[in-house]
């Protein structure tokens, strides 16, 4: 197969789809039993940013695996599915000298026999979640699922349809004697029949209307009690502790989502204990993810740096398998500020957050993981500083959600202008209209494939508009030059990955082979033609340099006319200002260095536009600086 396509036809025939799941498992089996070099023996080091998309992750192993026999990675990460699969990477460049990608290699195929159990129900909303397994059955019609979700709402809701049931058909009864009278001849017969029939349907109706409201309610509780999602992720603390983290790779019960991603990510890793990001950190590695706090309305990168957050005990329990609040709360003891202990509102009392060093890998999973509705978001709490009066500023529950909320597809994670080593990212797509058997793309050093959202409905209106929102700003930067050459998109069909929890094991295998085809698209190789093919790191430098020195160059620029001129008010221009500000640090107040007017004039010298002018030579479309907080 071509390194940048998977020929596939839309609807293969059963012969070619054996085929095709034939050459995905032996694609995948060639590198679980790769040999990967060491860390010692590899020159070369990348990042790798992955893009979320809950169950469509299964395609990132094989293409670390790929990337990992010619690349050390040094920084991995990404949001929602994405950020498990950067967990999984980094506990594999953890393990890589003793056989952690080739055991990072085998997890499609592992996971493959038993992807829906591991989407387990919390306590308070087991039917909504055979709702929504059955709502997504693959096999099934629209009008099956529909009779299937009926089905299980009148076995939910027994009692409260029986009874619904019971008084419409004696409404139906009494409707159709006070209608047509005792059917004693034939015309009163027909119409005692029709009346009793159609009240009867209506009641029917009726009854399964009260049936899904009292569910409704039921599940709108249950959501609220655990976190806002149907799958907390972990297994209830029944006491029964070594149930709750199942050995991986169990296809009989795999155990729940957490619990099996905390188990997998250290046996990946070849370690016993929850692996540390300080561990990571010691080998050279980083992981980042991102994560979305709600309650303060805004993305945050995880492990955190900007803000100490806590956690009560007990409830963060309900997320995580003991061994890993064990290393979360280690010897540490409740928190105080000024000497008062830190309490929730019902007095339980809270602990602060580890340093990043001491956080489990696997909390980084977690945390990015949260899709609405589905995992429950994970709670955290905060010291409300906004309150103006002392005694009010008390702990919040915060709640954290899917990274992919606020960016699923976050670039900027190890982004620098003048890049030492390249960073890959994985992008899921669609398929292009006009190239249904293109699996993978790579479109190099050119633009990327626009796409046009076809809108006809108010659905889909309404469809466009929420991914606008959720991707318009990961997207432009995805466009600019210097970020889309190490872009590879994999392109996915709509029963492959996103909210598909039930697909089954050869759909998972070709889904894994795609990952493998992106990564060797982009890795550099030589083309049929025996042309250099793939990303050119050279070529990205220059360009990335270009762009970014006429960037600078332009914010400097800015900066010429409002320099010496006063402002329109009379204000004095910034050469005063910093003239003046000079004056009070040489008398012991003020923040600008001895040399800062020195060096302002040597920018906005450099900002002039004469030769060489760096926009003449800059790709297209140009960058702008502008400064942004660091989440």
């Amino acid at each position: 197969m071509s390194a940048t396509e998977i020929e596939r036809s839309s609807a293969p025939d059963p012969d070619e789809h054996s085929r095709i799941v034939a050459e995905a498992r032996q694609r995948s089996e060639e590198l679980v039993d790769a040999t990967y070099p060491t860390g010692k023996e590899l020159l070369l080091e990348c990042d790798l940013v992955m893009k979320g998309g809950i169950t469509s992750g299964v395609v990132y192993p094989l293409a670390a695996c790929e990337l990992a026999a010619t690349y050390r990675f040094r920084n991995v990460g990404g949001s929602s599915a994405g950020a498990i699969a950067a967990a999984l990477v980094a506990a594999a460049e953890y393990g890589r000298d003793h056989g952690g990608f080739n055991r990072l290699a085998a997890v499609p195929t592992q996971v493959g026999p038993f992807l829906p159990l591991l989407f387990k129900p919390g306590p308070n909303t087991t039917t909504a979640h055979q709702v929504l397994m059955q709502w997504l059955d693959p096999k099934a019609t629209t009008k099956q699922r529909s009779w299937a979700v009926w089905r299980v709402l009148r076995q939910s809701q027994r009692g409260p349809f029986r009874n619904a049931a019971a008084a419409g058909i004696i409404f139906a009864l009494a409707v159709g004697l006070l209608g047509a009278g005792p059917p004693t001849g034939t015309v009163s017969i027909l119409q005692f029949g029709f009346l009793f029939l159609f009240v009867g349907l209506l009641s029917l109706v009726g009854a399964t209307g009260w049936a899904l409201r009292e569910e409704l309610r039921s599940t709108w509780r249950g959501l609220s009690q655990q976190g806002f999602g149907i799958c907390v992720g972990s297994a209830p603390d029944d006491g029964d502790t070594a149930g709750r983290a199942p050995a991986p790779g169990d296809a009989d019960d795999p155990g729940y989502l957490t619990d099996w991603l905390a188990a997998k990510i250290d046996e990946v890793a070849g370690v016993d204990g929850p692996l540390t990001f300080g561990e990571l950190e010691a080998n050279g590695i980083t992981l980042r993810v991102m994560t979305t706090d709600l309650t303060h309305g805004h993305p945050l990168t995880f492990p955190f740096t900007r803000r100490s957050f806590l956690f009560e005990r007990d409830e963060l329990a309900a997320y995580f398998p003991p061994n890993v609040m064990e290393q979360l709360l280690g010897d540490r003891v409740p928190a105080e500020a000024e000497g008062t202990p830190l309490v929730t509102p019902e007095g339980k009392p809270l602990f602060r957050l580890p340093p990043p060093h001491d956080l489990p890998v696997v909390m980084a999973a977690r945390m990015s993981l949260s899709f609405p509705g589905l995992i429950s978001a994970v709670p955290l709490w905060a010291i409300d500083i906004s309150r103006k009066d002392p005694a009010e500023r008390l702990p919040v529950r915060c709640w954290f959600s899917d990274g992919g909320i606020t960016s699923n597809f976050p670039l900027h994670l190890f982004d620098s202008m003048w890049p030492r080593r390249p960073t890959f990212a994985l992008d899921l797509r669609g398929y292009h209209v006009d190239y249904p058997e293109a699996d993978v793309h790579y479109a190099g050093r050119g633009p990327r494939e626009e796409r046009v959202r076809m809108i006809t409905t108010p659905s889909a209106f309404g469809a466009a508009i929420l991914d606008t929102m959720q991707y318009w700003a990961d997207d432009a930067q995805a466009d600019m030059p210097g970020f889309r050459d190490r872009i590879v998109e994999l392109h996915l069909h709509p029963e492959e990955g996103g909210m598909n929890l039930n697909m089954d094991a050869d759909t998972i295998a070709v889904l894994a082979a795609k990952g493998r085809m992106a990564a060797e698209a982009i890795k550099p190789h030589r083309g049929p033609d025996g042309e250099p093919a793939g990303f050119d790191f050279e070529a990205h430098r220059a360009g990335r340099f270009a762009a970014s020195i006429a960037a600078v160059q332009q914010v400097a620029g800015e900066l010429d006319p409002l320099y010496r001129d006063p402002l329109p008010d009379g204000s004095s221009g910034y050469r005063e200002l910093i003239s003046a500000r000079l004056a009070r640090a040489r008398g012991g107040h003020g923040w600008i260095p001895a040399d800062a007017q020195a060096r302002v004039d040597e920018l906005v010298e450099f900002g002039v536009k004469r030769p060489p002018n760096f926009a003449d030579y800059s790709p297209r479309p140009r960058g702008k600086l502008r400064i942004t907080p660091d989440p």
